[in-house]
This record gives C-alpha cells, sequence and structure tokens, in this order.
C-alpha cells in the first residue's frame, strides 16, 4: 500500500516536472516565434521606408528627372545689327558661364532650342555687341524675348521666373520713368530762368525719394532667394548704395 503511494506520488510528481518543462519549452518557442514575427514586420517596415525614402531623394534630385524641350525667342526690330546670337547659362555657383547654343538671324529672329531638366540663369548675347547682355531664367516650354530699341533695354515672358523678373523690370522702369521726368523739368526750369529755391528743393526732394525706394524694391528683389534675385544681382548689385549693399544676405 505505502509502496504504490509512493509509486504514486512519484508518478505524479514526474508528471508535474513533465507538464513544466513543456510549458517552459512552449513559452521559449512562442517567444521566438513573436520575436521573429516582430523582427520580419519590423524588416518590411525598414524595407518600406528605405523606398520611400529612395522614390523621394529620386524626386528631388534635379540630374535624376527626365529633361524637357524648351525653346527661345529673341524679337529684335531692323534697327539692331548682329546676324547671330550665343545663348549661355550660369552654371551652379553663378561664377562661370557655358554656351548652349548659337543661332543665326532669320528676319528679325533668333531661335534656340535643346533640352534642360531644371530651371537656369541664362543670357542672350548679340554677337555685334557682347558687351550687352539679355537676362533671363531658362526652364522648359517656350520664352520669348524681346529687345526694344534702347540699348539694353528688352521684356521678357513664359513661366513664372520670367513673369516675376518682368514684374521687377516694369516697376523699375515706371520709378526711373518718374526719375526721368523730374530731371526734365529741373532743367528746363533751369534753363528758362524759372527754377527757384524752393521749386529746386522740392524736385531734388521728390527724386531723393523716388531713389530710396528704388534702392529698397531692388535690395529686397536681391534677397528674395531665387532665380530672378541671382539675375538682379548680376545686373543691378553695382547701383545700391553703400548702406543698402551692407544689407545684401
Amino acid at each position: 500500500m505505502l509502496f504504490n503511494i509512493a509509486r504514486f506520488l512519484g508518478f505524479f510528481n514526474g508528471k508535474i516536472h513533465f507538464i513544466a518543462e513543456k510549458k517552459r519549452q512552449f513559452l521559449v518557442i512562442s517567444f521566438f516565434l513573436t520575436k521573429f514575427a516582430v523582427m520580419k514586420a519590423t524588416g518590411h517596415l525598414l524595407m518600406m521606408a528605405a523606398a520611400v525614402l529612395v522614390c523621394w531623394l529620386v524626386s528631388c534630385n534635379p540630374s535624376s528627372r527626365q529633361p524637357d524641350n524648351y525653346t527661345v525667342v529673341c524679337n529684335l526690330s531692323d534697327s539692331i545689327t548682329g546676324d547671330s546670337a550665343t545663348l549661355l547659362v550660369l552654371e551652379q555657383g553663378y561664377d562661370q558661364l557655358r554656351v548652349c547654343g548659337t543661332s543665326a538671324r532669320h528676319g528679325s529672329t533668333f531661335t534656340f532650342t535643346g533640352q534642360t531638366v531644371q530651371p537656369q540663369v541664362a543670357l542672350l548675347r548679340l554677337d555685334a555687341d557682347s558687351a550687352l547682355q539679355y537676362y533671363f531664367v531658362l526652364d522648359t516650354g517656350r520664352v520669348v524675348i524681346t529687345l526694344t530699341n534702347q540699348p539694353g533695354q528688352y521684356r521678357v515672358e513664359g513661366g513664372e521666373h520670367n513673369d516675376a523678373y518682368q514684374q521687377f523690370l516694369t516697376q523699375r522702369e515706371a520709378i526711373q520713368t518718374t526719375r526721368v521726368g523730374i530731371w526734365q523739368e529741373y532743367l528746363r526750369m533751369a534753363g528758362d530762368s524759372t527754377l527757384k529755391r524752393d521749386s529746386e528743393r522740392q524736385l531734388v526732394q521728390r527724386d531723393s525719394v523716388l531713389n530710396d525706394s528704388l534702392q529698397d524694391m531692388m535690395l529686397a528683389r536681391m534677397n528674395a532667394g531665387d532665380l530672378v534675385s541671382v539675375i538682379v544681382r548680376q545686373r543691378y548689385a553695382h547701383q545700391l548704395t553703400a548702406d543698402r549693399a551692407r544689407q545684401l544676405k
């Protein structure tokens, strides 16, 4: 009797140890399976994140974009001489020019075609007078440059960058035209001896106010930090007063 009880207790105790060992093994296996699943899921997430990052980098890298066509048309009057023109772009850093192409004159027009992957600061030179440089932003699509009879004066249209640049040119021209009118009035009054001290002071003060407005406008455009600001700096930085030039960013 006692022997049977002892055998039963021994058997029962063995079962307990067996069940405990199986439970421990189950927990260990469950732990590793869970960890593997988490690692696998994390790996998928990491792979997905990496794929998204690569796609973003590719889309943000201009060199990875597909080039697209551009057309630059330069219209000029018959009074402007020259049988050929050259299209150049400012390289990154804006310290080196690269020739994009040349064009022979056809009637009153020069035409340039090519491909680009991103907007670039460009300029047009007439070979008959290479000292004059007609700046604009070269971008995909069509750009039209119209040269006037006034040396160095022109209009440009085509794309948001050139529209912004033309807006600056229009505002600047309006201020300059008003200033020219003031000084023409000054000279007329001085010529016919009607220029008095008070009228002279008023004319000079009006011109000073306009000049301050022009200086502030040019400085704000140069500090805008876009492609148009690069062009404005290239053309008009030398016209800033010393105190405005110190405010350039």
